[in-house]
């Protein structure tokens, strides 16, 4: 008898799409609905998201989240001499420090960053989430019956889903461009490791669809529909309204954002420059973003790919689902674990 083993459901909860993935055997279960509740999530979008899940053939109650940026507080420090317990102390006095919260409410992780080239070197990043901000993200989920395993960063999602991706892994630095709803994220990975991110809120897809409405007087829904057109960065479009100068123009602003991302990366640890961008989100499916940004970054850009068996279906780019799919790995990094993982098989 075969048995399935299912992990737990990565479940990207963003502005306008939540994203799940489920690693189940050698295959990649995925899934992407709209929200109809944006803003903090409430019981009642819970309890439609465990229906869906049911509904789509998610195996199991166990799921992991990302916080999201706004309630995540982070710093950068000196680090002690040593790991563990002189670790964590001084990243929870880092963090109370810096954010003036008081120490004894909020989740903690902490690590070291990878050759920083700073004298005396050691320093290391902590990352928080309030309590107060756990339980607003947990209570509706455990009420609707799932169960919340961790809470972790986006970025970490994103770092672990790009090296498990077909491009492979490797010690090479690399960029990742995160093109969301809401905003876009620079990430900078190292060793493995997520040792930088920007949030760009000017950036994101919505504001991309708001700007070109305005300039081009036509409706947000038309600017998404075209942006699939396979010539909307094609300046010879013929069209009696093109979105191509618009589009250049938002493109033009994110490889600026990359190359001064990438700028930073090499001389903070003095390291070689990246050997590849990697495109995410729903941004990432634009036919030709990738060629259009590759001369600023000097380096291979490509969309996010995944080596799933069977392929993510082609009406849900592998892209839009990156982070879910990273938050889906067993290894993820947690700032809230919560339980053990779970022994049962699917």
């Amino acid at each position: 008898m075969i048995v399935r083993r299912s992990g737990p459901i990565g479940l990207d909860i963003g502005s306008s799409w939540i994203k799940a993935a489920q690693h189940a055997g050698r295959t990649l279960r995925v899934h992407a609905f709209p929200r109809r509740e944006p803003g903090a999530l409430t019981p009642a979008e819970a309890e439609r998201i465990a229906a869906v899940l049911d509904r789509t053939g998610f195996e199991g109650p166990s799921v992991v989240i990302a916080a999201p940026p706004d309630a995540v507080l982070a710093a950068v420090f000196d680090a002690p001499a040593h790991d563990g317990p002189a670790l964590l102390a001084a990243a929870r006095a880092e963090i109370a420090r810096v954010h003036r919260v008081d120490p004894r409410r909020f989740e903690l992780a902490a690590r070291r960053l990878p050759g920083a080239a700073r004298p005396g070197g050691g320093n290391a990043a902590a990352f928080a989430v309030s309590h107060h901000a756990a339980d607003t993200l947990l209570d509706p989920l455990e009420a609707a019956g799932l169960d919340a395993r961790s809470i972790t960063l986006h970025a970490d999602a994103l770092v672990r889903a790009a090296d498990d991706s077909k491009e492979g892994t490797d010690d090479a630095p690399r960029v990742i461009a995160d093109l969301g709803a809401s905003a876009c994220s620079i990430i900078l990975r190292l060793q493995s490791t997520s040792v930088f991110e920007r949030r760009c809120p000017d950036l994101g897809l919505d504001r991309l669809a708001r700007d070109a409405a305005a300039a081009l007087a036509i409706d947000p829904a038309e600017v998404f529909k075209r942006l699939r057109d396979p010539d909307a960065l094609n300046p010879a479009e013929r069209r009696a309204v093109s979105l191509a100068p618009v589009l250049k123009d938002w493109t033009s602003r994110i490889a600026s954002e990359i190359a001064v991302s990438l700028d930073y990366l090499t001389k903070r640890y003095r390291c070689p420059p990246a050997g590849r961008v990697t495109l995410t989100g729903g941004g990432a499916c634009i036919p030709g973003l990738d060629r259009a940004i590759e001369p600023a970054a000097r380096c291979p850009v490509v969309a996010f790919d995944h080596p799933t068996t069977p392929p993510i279906n082609p009406a849900a780019p592998a892209p839009l689902f990156a982070a879910a799919i990273g938050l889906a790995d067993p290894v993820v990094p947690a700032i809230v674990p919560i339980n053990a993982p779970s022994k049962e098989a699917a």
